[in-house]
């Protein structure tokens, strides 16, 4: 357990041959369920699932937020509450906010990172008009932290999303 206190840097003691391997049964064990559960957000639901995760080192913890990100795509299934929103984008935060004390991904990862994160926007969505701009709200707050580099990329996504919500609103409204 005292292992799985924190991620480590290489350098940092003795152990540090042990860490990629113990960091690889980590992830293991955090992805095995991707495909078990069909709803990506009743998995990170799971008490310790997202508290386990903070252990992994950035890269890692990144590359995690991008699998699920993969599986809800996968899923099909719409993001559809203000709380289903801030459980996923407080997961796949390293992907979607610009943070001082994470390095910044090279182009090309983060081009990758941005298109998946496109395409999750394109999962936001509930019948309900104001749940559905809650959780576009929730989207906007979250892609607004990730700077020029990842918004010019994201954000387009998510007016489009906010017109289709439009165009939902008004044929209600006419039928």
């Amino acid at each position: 357990a005292a292992a799985l206190s924190a991620p480590r840097a290489a350098g940092e003691g003795a152990a540090d041959e042990d860490y990629p391997a113990l960091e690889r049964a980590v992830v293991a064990l955090l992805t095995a369920p991707l495909d078990a559960y069909d709803d990506v957000i009743k998995l990170l639901e799971l008490r310790n699932y997202p508290a386990v995760a903070e252990v992994l080192a950035v890269g890692t913890r990144r590359a995690m937020a991008a699998e699920v990100v993969r599986s809800l795509i996968r899923s099909g299934r719409a993001i559809s509450s203000r709380a289903k929103a801030e459980r996923l984008f407080s997961f796949v935060a390293l992907l979607v906010e610009e943070r001082a004390d994470v390095p910044v991904a090279d182009d090309e990862d983060l081009e990758e990172e941005q298109g998946l994160v496109a395409r999750m926007l394109l999962s936001l969505w509930s019948d309900d008009a104001e749940e559905c701009m809650a959780v576009l709200e929730v989207a906007k707050e979250r892609l607004e932290r990730g700077g020029p580099a990842r918004s010019g990329r994201t954000l387009p996504t998510l007016a489009f999303a906010a017109l289709r919500l439009l165009r939902a609103v008004r044929s209600r409204g006419a039928a």
